[in-house]
């Protein structure tokens, strides 16, 4: 059987991606506010909010971790779109699969992110963000970002959509050294659908989030 691949290189990038929502906030409330043309309603400021409640969920001591961790994933969960990512995931295997498996595949994609995510939210080690760019066209943006760690750079770039005039930015992609992760996990699934087909794809699903909820935490 075809092992669900979180491979080094994706589980690598999934783990900078959750670093990074908790290194935004750090810079954001100094950078984003002051930037000229800044939009109050911005695809940035959408971001920094949901990152600023996140960093809170993870100082106080009024919660234990498990209670910890679901806070801080609703919070991240209303500002990405996964049914959105979940669709261009599958790509053209999304048209061929019935209404109930692309329920449960929604369902299970949020899931694995979610759980990944997790594996690697206490990351976070003051490392620097730079913003360099956003970029909004109708209802697409671009926000660029880069990690500076060290002597490293990691430019991060989160793609998002809008469906309410403004008024509601949410990620679909998150693009970290010129790699989608839509594009990362689009190429590893086509390979289970192809061989396994729809069913053989959401059984391993499954199987990899057992795997990752069942780890211990730190």
């Amino acid at each position: 059987m075809v092992n669900i691949p979180i491979c080094k290189t994706a589980h690598r990038k999934v783990s900078v991606i959750s670093t990074y929502w908790l290194m935004l906030a750090s810079m954001l409330f100094l950078s984003v506010l002051t930037r000229p043309g800044y939009a109050a309603s911005g695809p940035m400021e959408q971001i920094h909010v949901a990152v600023e409640t996140v960093l809170a969920e993870l100082r106080t001591t009024e919660s234990d971790q498990t209670t910890k961790r679901a806070k801080i994933f609703e919070i991240i969960a209303a500002h990405f779109d996964f049914r959105e990512m979940a669709q261009r995931t599958l790509a053209t295997n999304w048209k061929t699969t019935s209404a109930e498996d692309k329920k449960r595949f929604v369902d299970l994609y949020t899931r694995l992110l979610q759980s990944t995510y997790m594996a690697h939210i206490e990351n976070y080690t003051n490392q620097k963000v730079e913003y360099r760019n956003e970029r909004i066209r109708n209802s697409q943006a671009i926000v660029e970002t880069v990690i500076i760690d060290g002597g490293t750079e990691i430019p991060i770039s989160y793609k998002l959509r809008d469906e309410a005039g403004g008024k509601s930015w949410q990620v679909y992609d998150v693009v970290i050294e010129g790699v989608s992760l839509i594009a990362t996990y689009r190429g590893e699934y086509a390979g289970i659908v192809k061989n396994n087909g729809i069913s053989g794809l959401l059984s391993q699903l499954e199987e990899k989030i057992r795997s990752l909820e069942q780890a211990p935490t730190t």
